[in-house]
Parts: C-alpha cells; sequence; structure tokens
C-alpha cells in the first residue's frame, strides 16, 4: 500500500494537470497545422497530420471535423458525408456537422436529404442562426424545383402567374437556368 504525503499528492496532481494541459496544446498544435494547410491550399499534407492525430487520438471531434471538412472540399463526397455522419452519431450535440453535411446532401442533388439533416440540426442546436437559415434555403430550393416543374408541364403563363412573390424572385423566367444552389460549408466547429 502506497501513503502519499500532501506534497507528493501536490506533485501527483501537478504532474497530470501538466501532461493535461500538454496533451491539450498538442491537439491544438495540430488542428492548428491542419488548417493552415489547408488554407495554403496542400490538403493532402493537412489528410496526413489529421490521419496521424486522429490514429492517436480517434474520438477527437475537432479533428474528425477537420478531416470531414478536407474530404469535402477535396471532393471525396462519400467520404465526407460517412465522417459526418459518424461524427453526427458520435456528438449529437454538435450542430456544425449537421450543417455541413446537409450543405453536401444538397450540392449532391438531394435536397430532402439536406432538409432532413438540416432540421436535425435544428432541433440538436436551437441557437445556431446558419442551421435556421439554411433549413430556410433548402425550403426555397424545394419549392422552386416543385414550381419549376409546373411549369414545364402547365401552360408557363398560367403557372408563373399563380406564383407567390417570393419565387418568382428565385425563379429565372421561364426556366433560363436553374436557381442558385444552397451553400455554406462551415468551418467552425
Amino acid at each position: 500500500m502506497m501513503h502519499f504525503t500532501v506534497g507528493r499528492t501536490r506533485s501527483l496532481v501537478l504532474c497530470l494537470i501538466i501532461a493535461a494541459d500538454v496533451a491539450s496544446a498538442a491537439r491544438a498544435d495540430d488542428e492548428s497545422t491542419v488548417t493552415e494547410l489547408m488554407g495554403s491550399g496542400r490538403a493532402a499534407a493537412a489528410l496526413s497530420v489529421a490521419n496521424r492525430h486522429l490514429a492517436k487520438n480517434p474520438g477527437n471531434p475537432g479533428m474528425r471535423f477537420l478531416k470531414a471538412l478536407i474530404l469535402q472540399e477535396t471532393g471525396q463526397q462519400s467520404a465526407a458525408v460517412a465522417t459526418y455522419r459518424k461524427l453526427i452519431e458520435d456528438y449529437p450535440a454538435l450542430a456544425e456537422p449537421y450543417n455541413n453535411l446537409a450543405v453536401l446532401y444538397s450540392a449532391m442533388g438531394a435536397p430532402d436529404k439536406a432538409r432532413a439533416t438540416w432540421e436535425l440540426a435544428a432541433r440538436a442546436s436551437r441557437s445556431l442562426a446558419t442551421t435556421h437559415e439554411k433549413l430556410g434555403d433548402v425550403y426555397a430550393d424545394l419549392a422552386t424545383r416543385t414550381y419549376r416543374q409546373a411549369l414545364r408541364s402547365e401552360n408557363p403563363a398560367e403557372a408563373a402567374a399563380s406564383q407567390p412573390p417570393v419565387i418568382r424572385q428565385l425563379i429565372p423566367r421561364a426556366g433560363n437556368g436553374t436557381a442558385a444552389p444552397v451553400s455554406g460549408a462551415s468551418r467552425t466547429r
């Protein structure tokens, strides 16, 4: 049986605090490095640092989020979707992974998945204004698509006259072009 004196206990606690600070600083340094590499267009190097960090700290939500961002920005959509989904599963209270997953779904032409994801985000974090703004964007996008289909299937003049004013602002005249896609992937965590 070990007996600790007050001095030894304080030393042990101090060592534990220092070790925790060093680990926290290393995590912050790796995240800063990944962010800097991404900002300078060196996605492959950023992904390498992220993967190396996650091999040692697989549960780090900040680094997992950064990895998903790298995958998203380098066109690896299916890997980014899987990473965001796992992050949401493990940390359902974090709103940013929902936001980025929904933006990704929208960019992939899956507005229903985007809407469902933003609705989950709104429930997870009612205070995140971006989530509510993007949810409104996806509803407007869905409405725009629905009216476009009506314009193609009916008499265009009649369908256009029956549109609510907000839809008339969103839809270009007589179907020339498409509505702007929902954008705005978050880089915060």
